[in-house]
């Protein structure tokens, strides 16, 4: 008589087994989706039009105005150019002709009512302005144009032909150059205008009385190749 054994169940699967089984087909199921999405051609994206306008700033280019844009974010510091205010240890201040418009300053000393360190020691509306800048007399014959002494009247300047009225106070006026009467309390420069990009037209009428009106007529064109050669006239009445 012959005796069967009897047969053992299947042993179970170990659970790490099957983990790897699943990983496996989880890869393969992600990496056909993947050849799929390569395959299919991406939609076109549409992008905006950008346009930038830049300039770089060189010693020589005018400093751009602070933001009101009654003053300038940098002045002519003597051989070092244009410098701006952030850079530099003196105290200057730049005012733009907007700012001198929007006074209605028609003399340079009726720009510099603005700082609390210059002081006029003429009468308002005298032949002549003289300053005092940080206790030091400043006299009518020290203002320079575009830095260099001896150009600008020795009485009262109308501002009208200028953009910007810089003034540097204290020893760092050394930095301008000694002007011809050795004053040392500061420094005004004025930086006249110039024909800009854009044609530009204006005409601006003043009244102060019966007896006292004007017109202030300011033109600037560009002329040439690339524009080179500007011309900008300003005449008052």
């Amino acid at each position: 008589m012959q005796t069967r054994r009897p047969t053992r169940g299947a042993a179970p699967a170990h659970p790490f087994a099957l983990r790897q089984i699943a990983q496996a087909c989880a890869w393969t199921l992600l990496a056909g989706a993947g050849a799929a999405l390569a395959q299919s051609p991406a939609a076109p994206v549409a992008l905006k039009e950008v346009t930038v306008n830049a300039a770089a700033e060189t010693p020589e280019s005018l400093p751009a105005a602070a933001p009101g844009g009654q003053v300038a974010r940098g002045t002519r510091l003597g051989v070092l150019g244009n410098v701006g205010v952030m850079d530099t240890p003196f105290n200057m201040t730049g005012y733009t002709a907007e700012g001198i418009a929007d006074q209605q300053a028609q003399t340079v000393g009726a720009v510099l009512k603005n700082d609390p360190s210059v002081r006029t020691t003429t009468n308002e509306g005298h032949i002549v302005e003289n300053f005092i800048i940080r206790g030091f007399a400043v006299g009518a014959g020290s203002l320079a144009i575009n830095g260099a002494y001896g150009l600008a009247p020795e009485q009262n300047t109308p501002t009208e032909m200028f953009e910007r009225v810089e003034v540097l106070k204290g020893p760092g006026a050394m930095m301008m150059g000694m002007p011809p009467a050795g004053d040392v309390g500061g420094a005004i420069n004025l930086v006249p205008k110039r024909a800009g990009k854009a044609p530009l037209t204006r005409v601006t009428t003043t009244y102060s009385s019966q007896s006292n009106v004007g017109v202030h007529a300011d033109v600037a064109r560009r002329f040439g190749a690339d524009q080179r050669l500007g011309v900008r006239v300003n005449g008052v009445v």
